[in-house]
């Protein structure tokens, strides 16, 4: 009996730890650290991103980004996706796996604060991000190079609308 408590104890913890969050992301909802004092930080959208970032830097940026979120992650909502132009999109991951959105946060406009910069993403974890987002086995396979990315390590999410 015992070992039946375990085994149900245990498949219930990887049940609720293997899906995104449940929540309908409401402006003025919140994941992760609290914001600092934004007097203190600079707060960018994704055209002075650009403007501070280039596509060939490799400079990182502690800000805070304000945008529309285009994806997350439906498999925990570990990570999230922005159009920076229609020839860039950034990928946001939660520091340290620390917190997760719910997949309600598409189409929402929220700020991040964290730190931006440029990373060249391999195509093995292309691949897994594009499972993670229920693309096709057709487009998960026309993955066949690497790509240079904007980064987000995010340690507070904020959905303002």
């Amino acid at each position: 009996m015992k070992h039946i408590f375990i085994f149900v104890a245990l498949c219930i913890t990887f049940y609720t730890h293997a899906q995104a969050p449940k929540g309908h992301a409401k402006p003025g909802d919140t994941y992760g650290s609290a914001f600092p004092d934004q007097s203190k930080i600079e707060t960018l959208n994704s055209n002075q991103l650009l403007q501070r970032l280039n596509p060939d830097s490799k400079d990182t940026l502690v800000v805070i980004l304000s945008g529309k979120v285009k994806d997350a992650c439906s498999a925990k909502g570990c990570w999230l996706t922005m159009d920076v132009t229609p020839e860039y999109e950034l990928m946001m991951k939660m520091q340290d796996y620390a917190f997760f959105v719910p997949t309600a946060i598409i189409g929402k406009n929220i700020q991040a604060y964290g730190r931006v910069f440029i990373k060249t993403v391999s195509v093995e974890d292309l691949k897994h991000y594009a499972e993670d987002a229920g693309k096709t086995k057709a487009e998960i396979d026309n993955i066949t190079k690497p790509e240079r990315q904007y980064r987000f390590v995010a340690r507070g999410i904020r959905v303002v609308s």
